[in-house]
């Protein structure tokens, strides 16, 4: 009965420790910093700077990996980058 216990605690202990996204809040964050950068540029120099000098659209854009994130962090992963992509957008057609 000591031994079925200690096997159930066990169990339990690893079943929290894993199974599901365990976060990326880094990569949330960058692409956060890219909106809020690209959106304060008032000109297409500033954006190139952004997305080749910096290298920071290229970077984050080959290395997100949704599969890591929770769902809280997808969508403001999305949110930031579809704000990034709406600013661009906008001033690319000027």
């Amino acid at each position: 009965m000591k031994h079925l216990l200690v096997l159930a605690a066990l169990t339990l202990f690893l079943a929290s420790c894993g199974g599901g996204p365990k976060g990326d809040p880094a990569t949330v964050a960058a692409w956060e910093e890219i909106a809020e950068k690209g959106c304060a540029c008032a000109d297409k120099d500033c954006l190139f700077d952004i997305k080749v000098k910096d290298k920071s659209i290229m970077k984050w854009t080959m290395n997100t990996k949704t599969e890591d994130m929770t769902e809280e962090e997808k969508t403001s992963y999305r949110t930031a980058r579809d704000k990034y992509m709406t600013c661009e957008k906008a001033l690319t057609k000027q």
